[in-house]
């Protein structure tokens, strides 16, 4: 295990607890919310499933800073680093997080996933197949054997997606995240389906209505995926993904209305 300093982008993301104030009580007794690891668990969660990955990292590592054993925010940060496509980070800080939590299954589990993305299968499946001695009913265990499973040709891949999904306490997260999985390897039919299942939990994420826009733009569903991207625009239209992605359905005609609406605000 690694525990070697790091430098530069990622370093001491767990050791940053937040230390600045809430806005200060006024003459009538009104008291600031109390912001501890629930309040940035919170925030965090908001950032993601609205797209924001970056600042979703920053607000679950704020929550580590505030309880360093809160294994809930280690495993949503080294999930973040996943999805900001930094596999090797990812392994490193579930090496940090093993250090206080030896042997836990959600985290081999994310490790393995880390090394199944850096292309090191044969390591990955042998951690896969400890955490999944360690617990059966680890969400995590079951969505990296998932995508373990999709490297094999889909083989046995939605068995543990549903088997994911049937032991999670959010559901509408674990759905989404199968559909992120499916997307990630072009299993668009699949990512179409659990990203269905995503919304009636999350109907104001931007980021499931872009991933539903994406699965059903790879299957020819142009006015659907049309509809998707602007549902995702309405919700975060500071987010260039999901302006992008709008136009591109658009015909020329629309896309040159949208050019002179910016040009001569």
């Amino acid at each position: 295990m690694d525990s070697t300093p790091r430098q530069g982008r990622f370093a001491s993301l767990e050791l940053k607890p937040a230390r600045q104030s809430a806005d200060q009580p006024g003459d009538k007794g009104w008291e600031a919310p109390l912001r501890d690891a629930f309040f940035y668990m919170n925030e965090g969660l908001q950032a993601e499933l609205a797209g924001d990955h970056e600042k979703a990292l920053n607000k679950y590592s704020t929550a580590l800073g505030e309880n360093p054993l809160h294994i809930e925010a280690w495993t949503a940060q080294i999930w973040m680093l996943l999805y900001l496509k930094e596999p090797i980070e990812a392994q490193f800080w579930a090496d940090r997080a093993l250090e206080s939590f030896p042997n836990h299954p959600d985290l081999l589990a994310l490790k393995s996933l880390s090394l199944a993305r850096c292309g090191l299968t044969n390591k990955a499946w042998e951690l896969n197949d400890a955490a999944l001695k360690g617990s059966r009913e680890s969400v995590n265990v079951w969505l990296a054997r998932g995508e373990l499973r999709i490297a094999a040709k889909w083989v046995a891949a939605e068995a543990c997606f549903r088997r994911a999904l049937a032991i999670s306490s959010e559901r509408y997260l674990t759905a989404m995240r199968c559909g992120d999985i499916c997307l990630l390897h072009n299993c668009h039919a699949e990512a179409e389906g659990y990203f269905q299942e995503a919304l009636p939990g999350h109907t104001s994420s931007a980021w499931i209505w872009y991933g539903l826009g994406l699965s059903r733009r790879a299957l020819g569903w142009k006015t659907p995926a049309r509809a998707a991207f602007a549902r995702a625009v309405r919700l975060v239209p500071t987010d260039w993904r999901y302006r992008k992605s709008l136009e591109q359905e658009m015909e020329l005609g629309e896309r040159f209305k949208v050019w002179l609406n910016r040009a001569f605000r």
